[in-house]
């Protein structure tokens, strides 16, 4: 809002004497004439300049004026609490500190902040994930995580291309849904659809619960796999009298799954009914469980 709205208007002294946007623009050649910039942040400071000072003050008022709309109608929410508070004041947390061993919790609900809330959340955890990348495993080895709940509100594009590489960068990744058609409807169709599928392939480690939607438990019977199993077979014949019967007996390979899709409509949910016991499914790729098998029928306790 406080930069030029005209060539003539970046000359006049005024105005860059109540322009938070030419004190920036200031300070910033204080430090490159100081020296304090290197080589390619100076080229992307005077890039910036040019845009500001040049670009954007000859532009035309209509234009100009719809990108202005544009910006403030989104970052309205980070002009008011709490984003204000959490965003746009003195920083005290930033994503790096979980590579010193600290735990940061967003505790911004969207069923209470509405859209704004998930804007705010999606934000922090694509500022961590780029600082996950950023950092040098070799000099900070700790192993570092993302937990989130309801996790098809918070996915983006950008978390498939993270967990292709989340393993070398020793990040570790919990997404928690109640089904895949969640995570459909997040990312539209089409395309979308493939990209929600990229970002669960990516996820190594999967364990499924008690479920009743048809897609989800499909796509978790193709996971586990499919094996030859023998199914056997009989057939009895009659004739005029007991004696002239005939009976035989047959068995056939087939291929079925090893975990036939409504088995996982029939896991525990927990509760005090089942004791506080919830049962699942776990699957990790590349590995064989104690029982010899891809995948692990388990049970965890409640509470």
């Amino acid at each position: 809002m406080s930069a030029p709205s005209s060539p003539e208007e970046v000359l006049n002294e005024q105005w860059q004497a109540g322009s938070f946007c030419f004190g920036c623009i200031d300070r910033g050649q204080e430090r490159k004439d100081a020296g304090e910039l290197g080589e390619w942040e100076a080229l992307d400071f005077d890039a910036t300049v040019d845009f500001w000072l040049l670009e954007w003050a000859k532009l035309d008022e209509r234009p100009r004026s719809g990108v202005q709309s544009m910006f403030t109608t989104m970052a309205d929410a980070f002009m008011r609490r709490p984003f204000r508070q959490l965003f746009c004041s003195r920083q005290t947390i930033i994503p790096e500190h979980s590579h010193r061993g600290k735990i940061t919790i967003m505790d911004l609900p969207v069923k209470e902040f509405a859209d704004a809330g998930r804007a705010a959340q999606v934000m922090f955890k694509y500022m961590w994930q780029q600082a996950a990348e950023r950092r040098d495993v070799k000099d900070n080895p700790r192993p570092i995580f993302l937990w989130v709940d309801e996790a098809q509100n918070f996915a983006t594009a950008y978390d498939m291309q993270f967990q292709a590489t989340a393993r070398s960068l020793r990040a570790c990744t919990v997404y928690l849904t109640q089904n895949l058609p969640n995570y459909y409807a997040e990312f539209g169709s089409g395309a979308g659809r493939h990209r929600a599928d990229s970002l669960v392939g990516n996820l190594q480690t999967k364990i499924w619960h008690a479920n009743s939607d048809p897609e989800t438990n499909k796509q978790a019977a193709e996971v586990v796999g499919k094996s030859w199993q023998e199914r056997y077979g009989s057939s009895a014949g009659g004739g005029p009298d007991k004696q002239s019967g005939t009976y035989s007996e047959s068995t056939r390979q087939t291929l079925e799954y090893d975990v036939e899709p409504q088995e996982f409509t029939k896991l525990r949910k927990g509760g005090v009914l089942n004791d506080l016991e919830v049962d699942a499914i776990i699957f990790q790729s590349g590995r064989v469980w104690s029982n010899g098998s891809t995948h692990l029928r388990t049970t965890f306790q409640q509470g």
